[in-house]
């Protein structure tokens, strides 16, 4: 279901177990207040959008002075829809557009909206269904979608059973290696750089984003032999004697028995 509430200026789209709410604020903007579970109230979100700093001020002629935006707006950090170009919104714009003068300032403020049956027919995402252009003006259309969970098990069920088999397969993959896969913690953390890793660090941390990339790339093939060689040369370069100071450090400040490994 899609929704407006009309006094809260909140739209928010829900099916029940999932919630999408959006803010039309003060400056016109649409902000993006909400994402995840069900609730009965979307509109009471006062907490998320107080976070951080105060509002945006902008400069009044009638009054003659610099007010901030009564709903407290902050044009630095409120989550946008549609963020605006060369303006105070360092973050980057999804659509930037140059005017006859050649300036890239672009700034869509939200306008009207309707509320429809049925989902627009969109080839592949993303997509940008229309965009109207006049002399004064352009006029930006963005189109929200919900789906439903039945729709998603139909959709799935009408899939070929090859590619289901395929994506069950998958799945019980990635559970059977989060179950059974070894899980390592990282002992040296918190511990403090040692000598040998300001010695040695660079150019063996060098050696190893290097050597990885080759092996990735197939420019250095991944067998026996050439780990072996990359093994030997990373304990020549100054590996083996960074690793064996952390151990020796974990050692003393943890009261633990670690061996570095040959």
């Amino acid at each position: 279901m899609i929704t407006y509430h009309e006094d809260a200026r909140m739209f928010v789209l829900e099916n029940g177990s999932m919630g999408y709410a959006i803010y039309v604020n003060d400056a016109g903007y649409l902000e993006t207040v909400y994402f995840g579970r069900h609730m009965e109230d979307y509109t009471d979100v006062t907490c998320m959008r107080d976070a951080g700093g105060y509002a945006t001020a902008r400069y009044l002629v009638k009054s003659g002075a610099d007010v901030g935006y009564a709903d407290g707006f902050k044009a630095d950090c409120a989550p946008l829809e549609c963020s605006p170009h060369a303006l105070n919104d360092k973050r980057g714009a999804p659509l930037i557009m140059r005017d006859g003068s050649g300036s890239y300032v672009t700034d869509f403020r939200y306008d009207s909206y309707t509320i429809e049956e049925g989902a627009p027919d969109l080839e592949e995402l993303p997509h940008t269904e229309a965009v109207r252009c006049s002399r004064e003006s352009v006029h930006l259309d963005t189109l929200y979608t919900l789906t439903n969970r039945i729709e998603v098990e139909n959709f799935a069920n009408s899939a070929p059973q090859k590619d289901v088999k395929m994506e069950i397969r998958r799945s019980m993959l990635v559970h059977q290696f989060l179950t059974e896969a070894p899980l390592y913690t990282d002992v040296f953390y918190g511990i403090a750089q040692t000598q040998e890793d300001m010695d040695f660090g660079v150019d063996v941390n060098n050696l190893i984003e290097m050597r990885g990339m080759q092996f990735i790339t197939g420019e250095v093939e991944l067998n026996d032999e050439n780990w072996a060689a990359y093994i030997e040369q990373w304990k020549n370069m100054g590996g083996a004697e960074i690793l064996s100071s952390y151990v020796e450090r974990c050692n003393e400040l943890r009261d633990t028995e670690y061996v570095a490994g040959e």
